[in-house]
């Protein structure tokens, strides 16, 4: 029994300097480390558990290590931010030198329709990270179905921006009407173009789950970078929601 513990103890305690000269003189693996000895009258099996079975989205998850997506969309990503980035800095310093002009226009707003859009575009990204997951588990139906609600909820954030571009508008409050509103106009207009574009993306990752095929890998990134961008176009809201609604 000793001499049986003894070489348990002894496997267990090997160097990779003594695996690998294991390897040489061709000890299997299995046996080098998971070894079997005798107890008395018992048979003691140090072997590990067999893996369970893992499902597509775990096996996709090992791969994780890498970032979402292509690559070279990233470099677009934080160089749209940068820009942005450059806009709201101009946004605020002009904002310093005029703090009462700015605080009176942003007020004649108000926050309802900021914030419901502000819910819509949270409520689509979380759509989004439930479509992704869906994908990677080759739930490819959930996939598009909520995909679809994303889109859904992107055209209703248009649909209230232009109503709201409408009443200012028809309000004397246009573009011009004063700096805050030529800043307002150029951010939320700029902001709306990539809403736009990001309803495209959306189609197309409805177009992909809807396949009924396991997801490839060019298929996963080409979703996944689609969830990027949308993602994105939340980010920048969140942004711009505070500075032009809430900052009094």
């Amino acid at each position: 029994m000793g001499n049986a513990l003894f070489g348990v103890m002894l496997q267990f305690c090997k160097t990779p300097a003594d695996d690998a000269a294991d390897r040489g003189k061709g000890v299997p693996q299995r046996l080098k480390h998971w070894p079997q000895a005798k107890l008395g009258g018992l048979m003691l099996d140090t072997a590990p558990p067999r893996a369970m079975s893992r499902t597509p989205f775990a096996r996709m998850e090992e791969q994780h290590g890498r970032i979402p997506g292509e690559a070279g969309l990233w470099v677009f990503l934080f160089g749209d931010m940068a820009i942005f980035l450059v806009f709201f800095v101009s946004y605020l310093s002009e904002r310093a030198a005029a703090p009462a002009l700015f605080a009176s226009s942003s007020a004649e707003i108000g926050v309802t329709t900021g914030l419901v859009n502000t819910i819509i575009l949270l409520s689509s990204s979380l759509l989004v990270v439930v479509g992704v997951n869906a994908m990677r588990g080759n739930a490819n139906r959930l996939a598009a179905l909520v995909f679809s609600a994303a889109l859904v909820c992107g055209f209703v954030f248009i649909t209230l921006k232009t109503a709201e571009y409408v009443h200012l508008v028809q309000a004397g409050n246009g573009p011009g009407s004063n700096l805050y509103y030529t800043y307002f106009f150029i951010l939320t207009g700029t902001h709306l173009m990539h809403v736009l574009i990001g309803l495209v993306t959306l189609g197309m990752m409805i177009a992909t789950v809807r396949r009924n095929t396991a997801p490839s890998g060019k298929d996963v990134r080409l979703v996944e970078s689609c969830a990027c961008y949308w993602h994105l176009v939340d980010l920048l809201w969140m942004v711009i929601f505070p500075l032009l609604y809430l900052l009094g």
